[in-house]
């Protein structure tokens, strides 16, 4: 197996997507810029880590509008307030 295909597979496996995205810029970047590997590495992770601030951000944003939709949706009655009460606890 070729060093791309085994690093791309560890990725997938640790599930860092965002730095599988990004690896052959970042190289390129690297390489041309003369980065040490701290930095190099570096830039991977806060790459990543940035991609997973934003994704929790529209997480967080589209959970609250289905929220929002069932209350709006189910407070037509006690029996329905009820139901998005047990909703809620399972989430």
């Amino acid at each position: 197996m070729a060093e791309n295909e085994i690093i791309a597979s560890c990725l997938k496996e640790l599930k860092l997507p965002a730095i599988k995205d990004i690896l052959e810029d970042v190289i390129t970047d690297a390489t041309e810029q003369n980065w040490s590997f701290r930095k190099f590495l570096c830039s991977l992770l806060m790459r990543e880590m940035e991609q997973r601030v934003e994704n929790r951000k529209y997480q967080r944003i589209r959970k609250a509008k289905v929220q929002k939709m069932l209350q709006s949706h189910l407070n037509t009655s006690s029996r329905n307030t009820t139901l998005l009460y047990v909703m809620r606890w399972d989430m």
